[in-house]
């Protein structure tokens, strides 16, 4: 899934790097969640003509990443889900690297960067390109979008946990 919101070329960059990615997806969700609406209404436009993007949902406002990225989770019909944000970039062997991390049955969220709060018992996922197991992001609920309205991915890894 990915939260579009930066640039129509950014979404452009994602999709095809997810389909010749080493572990091309089964599905593409894509969250409009635009700053100004002449950006997302270039995205929308994108959005209903390439039909590599299987769902997609418009935003009237940015509704914030823990909003989007509880709605993507929902939209999404498989086990597991890597949201990135369309400013990051990856490499072919991102996705299958990441997904391969779900072989163990203890992982429910993968990230490239580790990180918190030198207080936190652990360190957690970090950053604007992670990947979940929906089965976890459900039973713990996803993001508390009230009290996380920028999605402190510590907050809800420390859940997790």
């Amino acid at each position: 899934m990915v939260i579009g919101y930066k640039s129509l070329q950014n979404i452009k960059d994602c999709v095809n790097e997810a389909y010749q990615a080493t572990l091309p997806p089964d599905e593409f969700v894509l969250i409009i969640n635009p700053y100004d609406q002449q950006t997302g209404n270039e995205i929308l436009s994108y959005a209903v003509s390439d039909q590599r993007i299987t769902r997609y949902a418009y935003m009237s406002q940015n509704v914030g990443v823990a909003t989007a990225w509880n709605l993507g989770m929902a939209m999404s019909t498989s086990d597991y889900m890597v949201i990135l944000n369309d400013d990051c970039r990856v490499g072919d062997t991102t996705y299958e690297r990441m997904i391969q991390e779900f072989s163990d049955p203890e992982v429910g969220i993968v990230g490239v960067l580790a990180g918190g709060f030198p207080e936190d018992p652990r360190m957690t996922a970090q950053g604007f390109l992670l990947a979940y197991s929906k089965k976890l992001f459900l039973d713990i609920g996803g993001y508390h979008e009230k009290s996380s309205p920028l999605a402190d991915e510590a907050e809800l890894g420390m859940r997790a946990w």
